[in-house]
């Protein structure tokens, strides 16, 4: 663990929003604390989780593997796709519906700005979910990968296209409907629309108030003297 005004020398380019980070050829692993909690890194126990997948994935393959698969298993492993998930890929799916996001592009998007960044994480989480639906598909995937030596290769062989070409048809088919109404009917939404009409509650209760006080200064003033 380690405060942000203290980071070890070679951590301190770390975004703002990170709340963990891994260098896998060493198995070093930091977590920041006071920055747990945002998504997507979650509470401490799943960030952790989260960095030594980084670092057990690299183990495995024995060699770096691509952004996007790195993310996106490192969210599996994490936590399960929740609300905040879906909420970042509603969020994104703009970008996704004109096109814009590629796996090429990962490298640049969680360079980027906060937003742009969890937008791929999502994205990314999202896919590899749907590329890999239980823990044996995911070894199984692991272990060719290991033995073609390249990521790439072993996708081709089990897929039959480029990891681009299947994201592009992933993401062509999403149904953004469904993500979107899960978003509003999710327990965040939920709390969300329960939080808004309080506020909106105290809102005209003090406009009441205000009122009622107005018409009492009023009344005051228009009363005769008292002899």
């Amino acid at each position: 663990m380690a405060d942000p005004r203290e980071l070890p020398p070679g951590w301190g380019d770390l975004p703002a929003y990170a709340a963990g980070a891994a260098h896998p050829p060493s198995s070093r692993i930091l977590i920041l604390r006071s920055r747990t909690g945002v998504y997507p890194f979650g509470d401490e126990a799943q960030t952790l989780r989260h960095e030594l997948s980084h670092v057990l994935l690299f183990r495995a393959l024995g060699y770096a593997p691509p952004r996007w698969l790195d993310e996106g298993l490192a969210l599996r492993a994490g936590a399960e796709w929740g609300w905040a998930d879906e909420w970042h890929a509603a969020l994104a799916l703009p970008r996704v519906a004109s096109g814009e996001w590629r796996l090429a592009r990962v490298e640049g998007d969680f360079a980027g700005g906060e937003g742009s960044a969890r937008g791929s994480y999502a994205l990314a989480g999202g896919f590899v979910r749907d590329l890999f639906p239980d823990d044996a598909s995911v070894r199984g995937f692991v272990e060719a990968a290991r033995a073609a030596g390249s990521v790439e290769d072993a996708f081709r062989s089990r897929f039959g296209v480029t990891p681009d070409h299947a994201f592009r048809e992933w993401a062509r088919r999403l149904p953004w409907w469904s993500e979107l109404l899960a978003v509003f009917t999710g327990p965040g939404a939920l709390w969300g629309a329960v939080t808004a009409l309080f506020l909106l509650a105290a809102f005209f209760a003090y406009r009441r108030r205000l009122r009622w006080k107005r018409r009492w200064d009023q009344e005051e003033g228009d009363a005769p003297p008292v002899q």
